[in-house]
């Protein structure tokens, strides 16, 4: 009940707006942890459904067969010729980030010898245009504002400069948490700084491979360096703006809210979850979910403003696994 009435809360900040004749709706699809050789029909058909504007990916676009490059290529070629994604490309815009399988090395940041292939197999994925900026620049980072300029979209690289990672010998604790180290590195961290500084968005739609508030296992997040995760947190809330996090990796699906202003929707799992799951999340406000999924957002706008209107994950034949619009919301 505990969670209801956070979701209550967050939809009546959120959703209950009054509408103008002139307001359109922006919709984003987000999936992660797709393995190019397992059956997706169902969940890709659920995707098609929502009809999106964009689709993200937050990582683990692909599992190749083998961490190298050339692995990776055929991982890629599997899942472009793909029908139902086929069909989501001619109609919906793609952004996405590579997270650790997608590039070449498993829980790899800056160590990795493939990031630079890596990088370059991604972005023809994509069909990154030519003149893309994230064609000449360390990393994959990138913005994209839309619906007015109401709306940003940032994409992290938590890859590319991370520092490594602390091992640990505590049971069910992969890595230590750190206080030395980065994820972003100085040249990115500038970057968002500036991108937040923009006085035009109302909504930010932050995108991060790995978790960013779930900060209570022992796995890859960004909690694993303390200072890092901190240093987001006091720009975020510096930023005046409602943020929300989208992330993967985990193989299951939750949402997390650490205020009224910073929400992360988790959603990983399209092909392939870990059922056994057992962790506790003192911010999750959501089930934990292991069934297939992705996300959806649905972003109403205007002339003037903008503003989030729905949350939802969904699985396999359009099942709502979870969603943030209570029933009696009037539209």
């Amino acid at each position: 009940m505990k969670y209801f009435i956070l979701i209550i809360f967050c939809c009546n900040m959120l959703c209950c707006q009054n509408k103008t004749s002139d307001e359109q709706v922006l919709t984003l699809a987000f999936a992660s942890c797709n393995n190019q050789n397992l059956d997706s029909l169902q969940i890709w058909s659920s995707v098609l459904a929502t009809k999106p504007d964009y689709f993200i990916w937050t990582g683990d676009i692909v599992y190749p067969n083998e961490e190298t490059p050339q692995g990776l290529k055929e991982g890629y070629d599997i899942q472009k010729s793909n029908k139902e994604y086929q069909e989501l490309i001619s109609s919906a815009k793609i952004l996405g980030i590579f997270d650790d399988h997608d590039s070449a090395m498993n829980d790899g940041g800056a160590n990795n010898p493939y990031r630079v292939e890596a990088k370059a197999l991604l972005l023809e994925f994509l069909d990154e245009p030519v003149e893309s900026p994230r064609r000449t620049r360390d990393g994959i980072y990138d913005s994209y504002s839309m619906a007015n300029g109401f709306v940003k979209i940032i994409l992290l690289d938590t890859r590319w400069f991370r520092s490594d990672l602390m091992r640990s010998d505590e049971p069910g604790m992969r890595y230590h948490p750190s206080n030395e180290g980065t994820i972003l590195g100085s040249e990115q961290w500038e970057w968002l700084e500036n991108e937040l500084s923009d006085t035009t968005p109302k909504v930010i739609i932050l995108v991060s491979s790995i978790q960013f508030l779930n900060d209570f296992h022992g796995f890859e997040k960004w909690g694993n360096f303390i200072h890092e995760r901190q240093r987001l947190i006091n720009l975020l809330n510096g930023s005046g703006k409602q943020v929300i996090v989208i992330s993967g990796d985990r193989h299951f699906a939750e949402i997390s809210q650490l205020s009224d202003q910073i929400l992360e929707v988790t959603s990983s799992g399209m092909t392939h979850t870990y059922r056994a799951v057992k962790e506790s999340n003192p911010l999750r406000i959501s089930p934990l979910i292991v069934d297939r999924n992705f996300g959806l957002i649905e972003i109403s706008y205007s002339k003037t403003n903008a503003f989030i209107n729905l949350i939802e994950l969904i699985g396999d034949n359009n099942e709502i696994l979870w969603s943030s619009k209570p029933k009696t919301v009037t539209q």
